[in-house]
């Protein structure tokens, strides 16, 4: 219940501040950026589902996760081209 309530109110803040922003103009979306960011979000929570499954993080998982940090930094900053 805790989850949805978090997400929920996400997504509430999300459209509101959207909305309200962009009454009165319009706003063009550069979509690649869009995509980079889901990618490293969905592969980063399906590792971490996976690693969480065991109940348990050891050391190498922590540092694989640490790693996709730094690769998706890399690519925020411009120093690596997926």
């Amino acid at each position: 219940m805790a989850l949805g309530n978090i997400v929920g109110s996400y997504f509430i803040n999300v459209t509101l501040i959207l909305g309200v922003a962009l009454i009165g103009q319009n706003f063009v979306v550069n979509m690649a950026t869009y995509t980079g960011l889901a990618v490293h979000a969905l592969i980063s929570s399906l590792l971490l589902w996976y690693f969480l499954s065991s109940k348990n993080i050891n050391w190498r998982e922590g540092a694989s996760l640490l790693f996709l940090y730094a690769v998706f930094m890399a690519q925020i900053f411009g120093v690596y081209r997926i």
